[in-house]
């Protein structure tokens, strides 16, 4: 019997084996002499990025589905890749712009939601890379978002009900 970590895991690696398919055709579309080779290739850049994005997203489902601080004000992004940000942000903030559409009374139809991402002391070069990805998703989206002021760890994110879910946007 796998447990959610060993099926998060096998989903992270089957990620990682799509990227490195989709680098090697990339690469070898950019050298190709001929346009029929290019095309194939580029389509094969294409299906292994598009299945790269499914297994961050399989992954993703399962981290959420079984994360308790998903359920609450504050979730906790420590663990994640940085593959995975925009789909978690996007899977968790439409979770809970859905719920505020469910809220009948005036009152709660807006929340903040505390994105704990840490300050990259355990990243590569001391960079907060889950922040930093973290950060330009926000700004992508367009929402309105600040450090907080006791952590430079966490980010504050305003979300209200009329918020567009991340289908809206595309």
């Amino acid at each position: 019997m796998t447990s959610i970590t060993d099926e998060i895991q096998r989903y992270r690696k089957e990620a990682r084996n799509f990227y490195r398919l989709t680098m090697k055709y990339q690469k070898e579309a950019e050298n190709a002499d001929d346009l029929q080779s290019r095309l194939v290739l580029q389509t094969l850049v294409e299906y292994n990025v598009a299945e790269m994005d499914r297994c961050n997203c399989f992954a993703v489902s399962l981290l959420l589905e079984h994360n308790v601080y998903a359920r609450n004000e504050f979730f906790d992004m420590h663990g994640l890749q940085v593959a995975e940000v925009a789909s978690c942000l996007d899977m968790l903030l439409d979770g809970r712009v859905s719920q505020l559409r469910e809220v009948v009374e005036r009152s709660q139809a807006w929340q903040y939601l505390y994105l704990i991402t840490g300050q990259g002391k355990h990243s590569r070069y001391g960079v907060p890379q889950i922040k930093n990805a973290t950060v330009d998703h926000l700004t992508k989206r367009g929402l309105c978002f600040r450090s907080d002021d006791r952590n430079d760890g966490c980010l504050i994110v305003w979300i209200d009900k009329d918020m567009a879910l991340s289908s809206e946007l595309r």
